[in-house]
């Protein structure tokens, strides 16, 4: 939700907005909370409407302050509504947002998705197309779904790649050890033929398919002379007596060996982050934060947390968010931070709350959010103990992972979300928030999402 920490306004004929009366001396002023004030705000222990833009709320928490340009609705900021008339007649009405989606997604409901799904299949930003009982969506597009024929596979393909025959449907069941082409599992270890875990097969343009995973990094076999290839025939002894064992006879290929490189670090990220879900004119009924497991195997993140704190904070306490449940390997796992608002799109099932009652109450366009080990709040304006990844976003974020000033991502609003770069992939991580991330459409992932496997160096 858009807010900002409501600040306590000193008195004075400029402001004269909020009037703390003090209990007289001697007596007990009732204690402000949502008991006594369910229908307002609490601002120094003095219960307010919560219907002014300088102290908005309601159900007896503390009063936010909008930010310049909002209206409080509601006991809720929300940015000013202008986009249509009022009344009745052919000219009235409440205004549409249209969303607009990337090539790589398609549109459903006024929001983007990958468009990999059966119920939600397309690309171009067009409208999603929902495949028949006989197809299943393929590469972002609908398809016949290859019917067994009871034939043995003999086993290649015209590539020259072996196969392991996935049946009627490949997928991260049928296929663990290797990845889906033309709807068949391929061994996934050739360049134009290359991944794991039952995804799309990738083709490796200028790389080198190794250990199921397209890289660019080619240092040269240790047991190799910079890729001279081996006769096969051992060398002859300068001398010394042979040793008698006999040489297989192997012929190396000649390709240096490829580094498969280091295990992603940290495993978890955060990914996508949309905090005006519920606002005006946005497009999403609920603010939500995206994790990505960037291992291939499965993360229980139960007893780890969500913490947020304002954008300009420098000692205030971190709001605690716990977690529960587990993100599947390589796959994503979506949370919904935030209470469901308004009557837009609706944020993607499968999704977890916290098994608290309460919420986050996130910035729209500035803030800063971190994925901790535990539920003990984090200290200080930019924390570093028990932090496992964390964003600093907007204009006016004090601190962001890279640094101070200059180093957040970029602001999200009511119709974009922020994405770390390479969004199909969601792995670009180089510890600079500001480096790492980009706006765009609302495209939440859950942990029913394809896999995306990243290669880390």
């Amino acid at each position: 939700m858009t807010s900002v920490p409501f600040k306590a306004f000193a008195l004075g004929a400029t402001l004269g907005l909020v009037i703390a009366v003090a209990p007289s001396c001697g007596s007990s002023a009732l204690a402000c909370d949502a008991t006594t004030c369910a229908a307002g705000c609490c601002a120094n222990g003095i219960c307010l409407a919560g219907t002014a833009v300088n102290a908005c709320g309601k159900g007896g928490k503390a009063c936010n302050s909008c930010s310049a340009g909002q209206s409080c609705t509601a006991g809720s900021c929300g940015s000013t509504f202008t986009g249509g008339g009022q009344g009745g007649g052919s000219g009235g009405g409440g205004g549409t947002m249209t969303v607009t989606c990337t090539m790589t997604q398609c549109k459903k409901d006024n929001m983007c998705f990958p468009g990999t799904a059966a119920d939600s299949c397309g690309s171009g930003g067009t409208a999603c197309t929902v495949c028949t009982a006989s197809q299943e969506c393929n590469q972002n597009a609908c398809v016949a779904k290859v019917v067994d024929s009871g034939v043995v596979d003999s086993g290649v393909v015209d590539s020259g790649t072996p196969v392991a025959d996935a049946g009627a449907n490949c997928s991260p069941t049928t296929c663990p050890a290797g990845c889906c082409l033309n709807n068949m599992c391929q061994n996934g270890d050739q360049n134009s033929a290359c991944g794991a875990n039952g995804i799309v097969c990738a083709v490796c343009t200028g790389q080198v398919c190794d250990h199921n995973a397209c890289t660019s990094t080619m240092p040269v076999d240790a047991g190799t002379d910079a890729g001279t290839v081996d006769s096969g025939v051992d060398p002859v002894d300068s001398g010394t007596v042979d040793s008698g064992t006999v040489d297989s006879g192997t012929v190396d290929s000649g390709m240096p060996e490829v580094d498969a490189g280091t295990p992603c670090a940290p495993s978890v990220v955060i990914s996508q982050l949309f905090p005006a879900g519920g606002n005006n004119m946005a497009i999403v009924n609920a603010d939500y934060v995206e994790l990505h497991n960037r291992t291939n195997a499965a993360v229980d993140v139960s007893g780890m947390s969500l913490q947020y704190n304002s954008a300009t904070s420098v000692a205030q306490i971190w709001n605690v968010y716990p977690l529960q449940g587990s993100i599947p390997a390589n796959g994503f796992l979506l949370v919904r931070t935030g209470n469901i608002t308004s009557d837009a799109g609706a944020v993607p099932m499968p999704h977890i709350t916290s098994p608290d009652a309460g919420f986050l109450s996130m910035g729209a366009t500035a803030g800063k959010i971190v994925l901790a080990t535990g539920s003990v709040p984090v200290t200080g304006q930019c924390p570093t103990t028990n932090v496992i990844d964390w964003v600093g976003y907007g204009a006016t974020a004090n601190c962001a992972e890279g640094g101070t000033s200059g180093m957040a991502a970029p602001a999200p609003s009511t119709t974009t979300a922020i994405f770390r770069k390479t969004a199909a992939l969601a792995c670009t991580d180089t510890n600079s928030n500001s480096a790492d991330f980009e706006a765009a459409a609302p495209a939440p992932r859950t942990s029913a999402s394809a896999a995306a496997v990243c290669t880390c160096q």
